[in-house]
């Protein structure tokens, strides 16, 4: 009967226009800002954002499931727009609602219960004066799953079978499970290049970099006051990476080989998570070198790297607004000081890190937003090592063999 159909089945998809707008509060009635973190699998959603037409989305089923348990509560801002079919365990929502809350706890699961099951808050708290989900993070760390070996169809959802992409290089099937297996060892020695400050033109999937565009998107006013009218440029595209991990385990049941890349950041340009993993999937399969990777950094040459891997094994797993918890998950030392050296900068700069303004993580201004409005947009970065000159200063931090020796190799 009805009353044992599942009613998230027969939802409807939300649309930008579907939502009346937030009602205003009474005189001398205030509003909470709420910060939510969220999870959810990304299989059945066309990304994160709502989206023009009747297509599912996380922020969708969000704002639906919020208008039932709060009392005029805002629009939702996430912190990253998740691509169609990736996942999250620590994504970050903020929104404001009229009057205080009874109880966040009790909150917590009237909104839960609200919400489908591919999609869930695991906690509501109050937000600091002036937090944002997005101009407040610093950083992020994201995770990517490879299976390789023996197929799981329970994981096709949830993690890379590249079997395709084998099937690609060497025009056919592999003629073992295990010749599908990666070398660890060399994708490590790969993932020491990408550690540090570099400029990620070769790893992103844009046809162009970031600029004004981003920049009046994310700060509308910025067009008014005469704000950040940043030329197009590649230098955009000059990221920081403070981490990237590479873990070996085997499935108990399949025995298939189970990589997972875990790398932190202070942004991300488009794609470029599943960029980075299809090119250390492609060294542990020998079929691209080291010192090509870092030639390729170098070069700003995207054609040099493989095709982004499926948005299937991408996972959001943090969203940093403390700079001391960020650096803590940093353990390698050159990336933890590349960090270091980014928030030194950027502090340093009026403007630039407004401390107050958006708690303790601070506000960071709208300089070099990303294209896809994915990672924090911050306005100074610590300058490249120039090749061509002469310096008695280290020529770079981001690893122990830097990426102009490599590619000079």
């Amino acid at each position: 009967g009805r009353g044992g159909t599942d009613t998230s089945d027969r939802r409807a998809f939300l649309r930008k226009d579907d939502l009346p707008p937030p009602a205003a509060p009474a005189p001398g009635q205030a509003t909470q800002r709420l910060r939510l973190t969220v999870a959810y699998d990304g299989g059945g959603f066309a990304g994160f954002q709502l989206q023009a037409g009747k297509i599912r989305t996380v922020q969708g089923e969000l704002e639906r499931a919020a208008q039932k348990v709060f009392v005029g509560c805002s629009r939702m801002v996430g912190a990253s727009r998740t691509d169609a079919g990736a996942h999250a365990y620590g994504q970050v929502v903020h929104l404001d609602v009229i009057g205080q809350r009874d109880s966040l706890e009790a909150d917590l699961m009237f909104l839960a219960a609200a919400l489908p099951n591919d999609v869930k808050p695991t906690s509501i708290v109050y937000a600091e004066p002036g937090f944002d989900s997005h101009f407040s993070s610093i950083g992020k760390t994201y995770q990517y799953k490879i299976s390789c070996g023996r197929p799981d169809p329970l994981q096709a959802a949830r993690a890379w079978w590249p079997l395709v992409r084998h099937k690609e290089a060497t025009r056919g099937p592999p003629l073992s499970p295990e010749a599908m297996h990666l070398d660890v060892a060399a994708m490590r020695t790969c993932a020491e290049v990408m550690i540090g400050t570099h400029n990620f033109t070769a790893m992103a999937d844009s046809r162009r970099a970031s600029g004004r565009g981003a920049v009046v998107r994310k700060n509308p006013n910025a067009a008014k006051t005469g704000g950040v009218l940043p030329e197009r440029s590649s230098l955009k595209n000059v990221r920081t990476i403070g981490a990237l991990d590479v873990h070996e385990a085997r499935c108990p049941y399949t025995g298939a080989q189970l990589i997972s890349l875990e790398m932190t950041g202070d942004g991300f340009l488009y794609h470029m998570v599943r960029v980075m993993a299809a090119t250390l999937l492609e060294v542990g399969a020998g079929r691209l070198s080291t010192v090509q990777v870092a030639k390729a950094l170098l070069d700003e040459d995207r054609s040099a790297l493989p095709d982004a891997g499926p948005p299937c094994g991408l996972y959001l797993l943090s969203v940093w607004y403390n700079t001391d918890d960020m650096l803590a998950k940093c353990a390698h030392q050159q990336g933890r000081q590349a960090l270091q050296t980014m928030f030194l900068g950027a502090a340093t700069q009026p403007g630039v890190l407004e401390t107050g303004e958006a708690g303790e993580a601070g506000r960071w201004q709208v300089a070099n937003g990303d294209e896809d409005g994915d990672g924090p947009p911050v306005t100074t970065r610590p300058a490249l090592p120039n090749k061509n000159k002469p310096s008695d200063e280290a020529p770079d931090t981001c690893s122990p063999t830097s990426v102009d020796e490599l590619a000079l190799a």
